[in-house]
């Protein structure tokens, strides 16, 4: 049996493949999944949640509870930026971080709108970059890297969406490390999983590139891990310049 999440799906009753169970109770909480095993047999149902049940007082408690925690915790200044972060230097750190040849990524995902110089808080850099995404790396041979390259800088792409960006336009398409593509070369490329996402639209589902991901590190806590880690080995210089 396979307990299924995140696409989206419903399935009232589960989904029978081969001798496997598949079940998912939807998005938003709209639903509750239920399964029950009888003498080896399961059988998938969902319960509709609807507004006339009334929310449990101890989850209400405990949620207000986490709500105050995370107030204290987004007011803590986590760096000083000397220069504008952006879309640029996200796409240079998971390069670094990555131990990559390129990175890239789009500016939904990368960064909403760049970071102005002065403190900045966690809160900021959250509403900056709400994106649960994970860091990913992936290699690549030229050619196909060329294709990802191509299609990230096609105006038209940067105006388009998809479900997972709930709206949102892809933005501009951002790259580090590359300067000129060899395609008789594999390069180790550094992104997101977003990117890598087939649906995307910069790979292909068939290319097969068998990508690594770093979990759960999402990429806000990437971006805090290498301000401070900058801060600390620059003692005073720009966390916005760390690999010039």
């Amino acid at each position: 049996m396979i307990i299924g999440a995140h696409s989206h799906d419903l399935l009232p009753e589960g989904e029978r493949i081969g001798s496997v169970t598949v079940t998912q109770a939807g998005v938003f909480g709209e639903h509750l999944g239920r399964i029950d095993i009888v003498d080896g047999e399961i059988h998938a149902s969902v319960i509709e949640v609807t507004d006339d049940i009334p929310q449990h007082p101890a989850v209400l408690a405990a949620a207000a509870a986490a709500e105050a925690d995370l107030e204290v915790s987004l007011d803590v200044v986590i760096a000083q930026l000397e220069a504008p972060l952006d879309c640029q230097w996200v796409a240079e750190m998971l390069r670094v971080r990555m131990d990559a040849d390129v990175g890239l990524g789009i500016a939904a995902v990368l960064l909403e709108r760049p970071l102005p110089p002065g403190p900045l808080h966690r809160r900021e850099l959250w509403q900056a970059c709400p994106s649960s995404a994970n860091p990913a790396v992936a290699e690549v041979p030229g050619v196909q890297l060329a294709q990802m390259l191509e299609r990230g800088r096609d105006p038209e792409f940067e105006n388009m969406s998809n479900h997972a960006l709930r709206g949102r336009a892809r933005g501009g398409f951002y790259v580090a490390g590359a300067e000129t593509i060899d395609p008789e070369r594999t390069y180790v490329v550094a992104a997101t999983d977003f990117e890598f996402w087939d649906q995307a639209g910069l790979v292909d589902a068939d290319w097969d590139l068998g990508v690594r991901y770093e979990f759960p590190t999402i990429l806000r806590e990437a971006i805090e891990e290498q301000l401070a880690i900058e801060a600390h080995a620059s003692l005073g210089r720009s966390a916005t310049v760390p690999w010039s």
